[in-house]
């Protein structure tokens, strides 16, 4: 009897450990993709000293380049990355990634699998790449020699997260940023351009190619970020005894299957769970605005019902930072209030206020929306003020 009882317990002590290790590997699955997905910027270089070939007569040794990863079916993820010559449809590497748990690093370890490097192979493990931290900005540095018929070099190659402003380079190293950082990146990122586009440095052509389309998904949905007030002379009911009129919001807009979409805001005291607001929207073309229109189909916001056509959006640019600015006026039975909204793309650096209206920045701005930026953070939290 004590035997069987013996080999039950340890049945079910292995049973336990198998469930667990699964557990555990299930989990790390799910990291590796949110840790590493998404669109990089940054550079590529090569050793004079070193270099020998197709090379030799580059006036230049040192190139922006943006890189993609995108993951597969089976946890694999493949990197592209492409530069100011080569653009996406032709670029300068393809390799296909696996992950590793890493106990030093809470986004593991990425190891090549199989690829290329310009004209050199790349070989299982011969890559093993690591983020590191450099003042909360995620930033990936790897170096490795290219060994070719045609082309010796050692290289080396930096990337961040697409959507960072590198203010530590800024500040301290002006002079190492990329070539295209001030002219091209910065201003895209004022855009709300929130993925690398297939060719660097064509600013005008991608624009304007991607506004053609007329696809409010692509103008519309994502998070966006600002503030909510009302007009304290028109306040009446629970509100009236609040110190304060002015609030920061967070918002985000998710498009359903039949191309209307959710509009969400929530703000510093109603986190995304219990919102200040919910509105369906569908979508108008405008021909006096390459946006188009979005239009409440039903609602609320607070505890007013938004009706059908109550609300009509429209961006307008303002020094080529999109932004959504709407008022209207609140009644219910507890509170009467006029009030308006301002929301810009999240990831957006809203330069305009800091040069000139310094004092009318929301109010987490500089202590929360921009080190979250700068870890590259790429939507808005569900809770304000908190990381």
């Amino acid at each position: 009897m004590k035997r069987q009882k013996l080999i039950i317990f340890l049945l079910v002590f292995v049973f336990l450990l198998s469930a667990m290790s699964a557990c555990q590997k299930e989990e790390s699955k799910t990291n590796f993709k949110e840790h590493w997905e998404g669109s990089y910027y940054g550079f590529w270089l090569f050793d004079r000293e070193t270099m020998t070939g197709v090379f030799e007569d580059l006036d230049a040794n040192w190139y922006d380049c943006c890189a993609l990863i995108k993951f597969n079916a089976n946890d694999t993820a493949d990197l592209t990355i492409w530069d100011e010559d080569m653009p996406f449809s032709d670029p300068i590497s393809e390799v296909k990634l696996k992950f590793e748990e890493n106990p030093e690093s809470e986004s593991g370890t990425a190891v090549s699998v199989d690829g290329y490097f310009f004209d050199d192979i790349i070989e299982e493990g011969q890559w093993r790449l690591n983020f590191e931290l450099i003042n909360d900005i995620k930033q990936l540095l790897f170096d490795d020699h290219h060994s070719s018929k045609d082309l010796e070099m050692d290289y080396q190659v930096l990337l961040r997260p697409w959507g960072v402003r590198w203010t530590d380079y800024e500040e301290q190293h002006p002079e190492d940023l990329p070539y295209y950082y001030d002219d091209w990146y910065l201003p895209l990122l004022e855009k709300g351009v929130k993925e690398a586009p297939e060719n660097i440095a064509e600013v005008e052509e991608e624009i304007k190619t991607d506004i053609s389309k007329t696809n409010f998904k692509e103008h519309w949905e994502g998070s966006y970020y600002g503030f909510w007030l009302f007009d304290q002379d028109t306040v009446k009911g629970v509100f009236e005894d609040l110190s304060a009129n002015w609030y920061d919001c967070c918002a985000l807009i998710k498009f359903n299957a039949d191309d209307t979409a959710d509009l969400t805001i929530w703000d510093e005291d109603m986190p995304f769970s219990d919102p200040i607001s919910e509105v369906k929207l569908r979508f108008e073309d405008n021909p006096a605005d390459e946006f188009g229109t979005a239009v409440s189909v039903d609602g609320y916001f607070f505890d007013d019902i938004i009706e059908e056509g109550q609300w009509r959006l429209n961006f307008e640019l303002i020094n080529d930072i999109k932004q959504l600015l709407f008022n209207d006026h609140h009644s219910s039975k507890d509170l009467e209030m006029d009030y308006e909204v301002l929301l810009r793309p999240w990831g957006v650096r809203w330069t305009d206020y800091e040069e000139q209206y310094p004092e009318e920045l929301p109010y987490y701005y500089d202590d929360w929306y921009l080190p979250l930026l700068e870890k590259g953070v790429k939507e808005a939290p569900e809770a304000i003020g908190e990381e």
